[in-house]
């Protein structure tokens, strides 16, 4: 190809290298110069400009395109019709890819102005998304570069389409005293929609006992009934090939392929078999829907590829989910979020803003016939107390959750600077309440401060260190803050922006405790040599314990 600088009367027929804008007219870069081009030029005063001319044996860039996308294109993929020398390669249905890297570099390796981008390996697309796009440089390539790429393109794929078929599955929970039955049904509720996002249907869930001997009889009883994919969702983490779920499948005449994943969260997974029954000894993370470790066994699982020791392995690269989502869901599985925008006043999304959110939504059973919220420490209402708090140590953006007598709350509260959100479903539990709070947030809230509503004895001291000692990590968006003391954690807790999706699907009584487990990493505790932190009024004991340390704090006028 030839390119440079030409005089006008010279650049007929020849391709235009750089767009020129003149007297109100945009000639755009590419195009192939026409006679009434020229005279336009000519008259605006353009004498020279830069052009692209084919040699003998060049090709355009759009015939290159739409010629090696042809050869390229593997089945189950649509193409558009190449522009500027692109062609975007499109899945038709969902489908899991299978990128073969050391092709795909020898590919782009031919020559510099041959370039083919792909998405990640094992990475899961819905239809319509973009598989790849080829892309050629500059305007024209010679001959002898386009037939190498072909040659290449002959001894195979530089990536593969699997599409996903559907299968019927089964849940078996176990049961004990550490797991509530509200988080073993809402881990049913999660586990039911994430196979239905891939086309499966749960055709049975159960609970039984924590026992090898329990799980074993279920397990024969799924199979008998041919379902192919049995999940395992344990009342414990699985720590060892001799652990109760693991020995359950051995019982059952099966295989564990592997106990452990290179991928973050969602190590604590199991690989089994029995025959030809694929069994998934579920991590604790997979009670929530966000994308862990289960997700992508089940991806390959649904795309009929082999799970051996070596595809798990590769796994690793890409797999530390919680700092940045590698190969993430496609866009119509996963949970629906909204990325926070720039506030009116110019701040940018991403600039700290933490806001408050206390939980005044519960039914204050255990206290008996009075609401806890509203008994009076030194005359003032709990609930009052706690807001004052939080607006003392600098929290200037404070939404309060109420549920059970809303009004009385909100009576309560009267004059202070907050705002409310009603849980609709407060009954069911702390989860829903956490829940409703977290979707109301403002959206150029980066993190958030989560308090309950009876606990007065915690400080104004406490809470503007604890904010202070969270902003000031750099990953502050990306972790949990709570104070410790004497070993113990407390209250309250700051969470990240990243945990905001999970947090906003909670249900039942657990709270944010169920997700700490799951984000181990991400834990940034505070040191405080005051235990505070502890103590709420459920009961009329509690309450007594609280105004009695309230009032030893107290100085007499």
């Amino acid at each position: 190809m030839k390119f440079g600088p030409r005089l006008l009367n010279d650049c007929g027929g020849k391709i235009l290298a750089h767009s020129v804008k003149v007297s109100g007219r945009r000639f755009s870069k590419g195009i192939c110069l026409k006679d009434e081009d020229i005279a336009y030029l000519r008259a605006s005063g353009i004498s020279e400009l830069v052009i692209a001319e084919a040699e003998p044996g060049d090709i355009h860039e759009d015939d290159v395109a739409n010629r090696l996308a042809k050869a390229l294109a593997p089945h189950g993929v649509s193409l558009t019709i190449a522009a500027t020398g692109r062609v975007n390669l499109k899945v038709d249905d969902t489908s899991l890819i299978e990128v073969c890297s050391e092709r795909l570099t020898a590919f782009n390796l031919i020559d510099e102005g041959l370039t083919c981008a792909t998405v990640q390996h094992h990475q899961l697309l819905s239809a319509g998304q973009m598989v790849a796009t080829l892309k050629i440089v500059p305007y024209f390539l010679p001959l002898k570069i386009v037939e190498a790429a072909e040659k290449l393109l002959a001894t195979g794929p530089l990536f593969t389409c699997h599409c996903l078929t559907g299968s019927d599955a089964g849940l078996i929970q176990t049961v004990s005293p550490a797991v509530k039955q509200t988080v073993r049904d809402s881990t049913h509720k999660v586990t039911e929609a994430r196979l239905s996002a891939l086309g499966c249907q749960l055709t049975s869930s159960i609970e039984c006992a924590h026992d090898s001997a329990a799980i074993t009889a279920e397990l024969h009883i799924m199979i008998d009934a041919g379902i192919p994919l049995i999940l395992i969702c344990g009342a414990s983490a699985i720590s060892d090939r001799r652990d109760i779920v693991p020995a359950a499948v051995t019982l059952a005449g099966g295989y564990i392929e592997q106990l452990g994943l290179a991928v973050d969260p969602g190590n604590l997974t199991m690989v089994a078999a029995i025959d030809d029954t694929m069994v998934i000894g579920m991590p604790g993370c997979a009670r929530s829907p966000r994308l862990n470790g289960l997700d992508w066994i089940l991806h390959l699982y649904l795309a009929g590829l082999d799970i051996d020791r070596r595809a798990l392995a590769a796994m690793a690269a890409g797999g530390l989910l919680m700092e940045i989502a590698s190969r993430p869901l496609p866009r119509a599985l996963a949970p629906e979020y909204a990325p926070a925008k720039d506030s009116k006043d110019g701040v940018p999304d991403h600039a700290p803003y933490l806001a408050g959110l206390i939980l005044a939504a519960g039914q204050s059973r255990r206290m008996g016939s009075e609401n806890k919220l509203l008994m009076k420490l030194d005359g003032v209402p709990l609930i009052r107390h706690t807001a004052m708090t939080l607006l003392a140590a600098g929290c200037e953006d404070i939404t309060i959750v109420t549920g059970y007598d809303a009004e009385a709350v909100r009576a309560a509260l009267e004059n202070l600077d907050v705002r409310f959100v009603q849980a609709h479903d407060y009954a069911k539990g702390q989860g829903h309440s956490l829940g409703a709070g977290v979707l109301a947030l403002p959206e150029k809230v980066t993190d958030v401060l989560v308090m309950l509503g009876d606990m007065p004895l915690i400080s104004t001291d406490l809470v503007s260190q604890l904010m202070a000692h969270h902003l000031r990590q750099s990953d502050h968006d990306g972790i949990i803050s709570f104070p410790v003391c004497d070993g113990r954690r407390g209250h309250p807790v700051i969470w990240g922006r990243r945990f905001f999706d999970e947090l906003a699907t909670l249900s039942g009584d657990s709270g944010g405790r169920v997700l700490l487990a799951d984000y181990a990493h991400a834990l940034r505790p505070f040191s405080w040599d005051r235990p505070e932190m502890f103590l709420d009024a459920d009961t009329q004991d509690a309450f007594a314990r609280i105004k009695q340390a309230y009032e030893a704090t107290q100085t007499p006028s």
